[in-house]
């Protein structure tokens, strides 16, 4: 989904409210699995929400 949004991995993290500073993810030395990764194990990490239609897929932003 992601990839389908036109996102890199690093682009589809939350930050703020997350568990984003205390893991290092800042560090850009983690790579994209290693992102992934932290993203399975704590999903508060993805950017949300992520719309997917047959069209689109993308995350979606207050107006």
């Amino acid at each position: 989904l992601i990839a389908r949004a036109g996102l890199t991995v690093r682009a589809a993290l939350r930050e703020k409210g997350t568990p984003y500073a205390d893991l290092g993810l800042g560090d850009t030395s983690v790579d994209d699995e290693q992102l992934l990764d932290a993203m399975l194990e704590h999903p508060i990490l993805i950017n949300r929400p992520l719309v997917v239609t047959p069209l689109f897929s993308r995350i979606a932003s207050a107006p």
